[in-house]
């Protein structure tokens, strides 16, 4: 009875033997053949898409549970869900800025790793969109991104962000032109509790902002709105039926930081 146990047991650890030879065979081919490349990029490109649209269900399924994620910045990110809410909580979390990140096709590099999966690496720039204003390039980063083939699928298991550098602020082409009655709407003297006085005045036809630690050009995006030429900050003016400014409120990345009244 014990041979004949003994010898089931090796009939079936030859079929497994076989089968798992087979689908292991099958595995390494999926991962390392001609298909391979095309489909993880196909995969990144899936994970950004839903990265662009701060879609949290979407972005979940790309991850490996026991992700990590090393940035420059921010330091270590720990788990799928821990990734998922850094996200949402961080670039994700103000509905009045969107960021798009963009990667640059002729840097990224795919390096397979026989036995796990494949490395994607390479640069990538962020666009920013504030509410309001037009889309710009606000910075630029390294990415190394290592991909595990998985049960037939590929899920991100390490990532890397780094060298993260500003691209300098381009201020938009303006768009309004006002003549200087118009602009004298807006001259005078406005009270900030954190910045203090600010001064509004007219030089070469556009507004000019002037505080203890700021001189700042005005050009017009409507009437009652402007932006700085020197940096990326938004000019709201609100005024009254006689046609005179009497409020001031300074935007940036899509909010309000802080408004002020007129004082003169």
């Amino acid at each position: 009875m014990k041979k004949r146990k003994l010898m089931l047991a090796g009939v079936a650890g030859l079929a497994c033997s076989g089968w798992c030879g087979s689908a292991s065979a099958q595995a390494q081919a999926e991962m390392t053949g001609p298909d391979a490349e095309r489909t993880l990029r196909e995969t990144d490109a899936g994970y950004w898409r839903a990265f662009n649209a701060c879609d949290a269900a979407a972005m979940a399924p790309y991850f490996a549970q026991d992700f990590e994620f090393y940035h420059d910045k921010s330091g270590l990110t720990r788990s799928r869900t821990g990734m998922i809410d850094a996200t949402m909580k961080g670039i994700c979390s103000n509905p009045n800025v969107r960021v798009r990140r963009v990667p640059v096709p002729a840097s990224i590099r795919y390096d397979p790793i026989p036995g796990y999966g494949a490395v994607l690496s390479g640069q990538h720039q962020f666009y920013m969109t504030e509410k309001g204003m037009p889309e710009r390039l606000t910075g630029t980063a390294l990415f190394v991104m290592l991909w595990r083939f998985d049960h037939g699928r590929w899920e991100a298991s390490r990532a890397f962000s780094l060298d993260h550098q500003p691209v300098a602020y381009q201020a938009p082409v303006p768009n309004v032109v006002l003549s200087k009655s118009a602009l004298e709407r807006y001259v005078g003297r406005y009270h900030m509790a954190n910045a203090g006085e600010v001064t509004i005045t007219i030089e070469a036809d556009k507004l000019v902002l002037v505080t203890d630690h700021l001189h700042l050009s005005l050009a017009a995006k409507t009437a009652d709105h402007f932006y700085a030429l020197e940096r990326p900050l938004q000019i709201d003016f609100a005024g009254d039926m006689r046609g005179k400014a009497t409020t001031l409120t300074v935007v940036e990345n899509g909010a309000p930081v802080e408004s002020g009244k007129r004082d003169d």
